[in-house]
């Protein structure tokens, strides 16, 4: 599992608050578990490199709400070629359909190497907060997605408590 912290930045409108991304946008992707691990390794490297184009996406989400946070679940499909054949966003909690036609947009551009098979499909979250995210929705959209162990959330827990700051702990359930 791939896991990578960005810092995002954006604009807001006069008289709002300015959200600051510096929790930014935490990425996991998952690949089919017979997925050999070198083909696996160069996929989520494409998929890496479009992390500027999907910042762009929640960038623009927070100019139109300050306060927008969520998970986009990408279902992307290659053809024999390493073509995007299907890039939709399976699931979101985002909100914001305008960003979510704009990581579909940008996943459809995306060129991968040559798949072993073709028609291979992988599910890629992409879990976007901002500074404004409430610590616990943070804390847990990232153990829900493995960016986030038990043992550092009980540290952050700890660190919190110490520091005097109330934060609750989160409750994730994975079936």
């Amino acid at each position: 599992m791939l896991s990578l912290l960005m810092v995002l930045g954006c604009a807001a409108r006069q008289g709002e608050p300015v959200p600051s991304p510096s929790l930014g946008q935490h990425v996991v992707a998952e690949l089919p578990e017979n997925a050999m691990l070198p083909e696996r390794q160069k996929m989520l490297a494409v998929l890496e490199r479009a992390n500027p184009a999907f910042q762009a996406c929640y960038a623009q989400a927070l100019a139109r709400d300050p306060l927008a946070y969520g998970q986009v679940t990408l279902r992307v499909v290659l053809d024999a070629t390493g073509q995007v054949q299907e890039g939709v966003a399976l699931l979101s909690t985002l909100g914001d359909a305008q960003a979510e036609a704009c990581l579909e947009q940008a996943t459809g551009a995306l060129v991968f190497p040559v798949p072993s098979r073709p028609g291979l499909a992988m599910r890629y979250p992409v879990v976007f907060t901002s500074q404004l995210t409430p610590p616990e929705v943070t804390r847990a959209l990232l153990l829900n997605n493995g960016l986030l162990t038990l043992e550092q959330e009980q540290a952050a827990l700890q660190q919190a408590a110490e520091s005097g700051e109330t934060l609750e702990k989160s409750w994730v359930e994975t079936w």
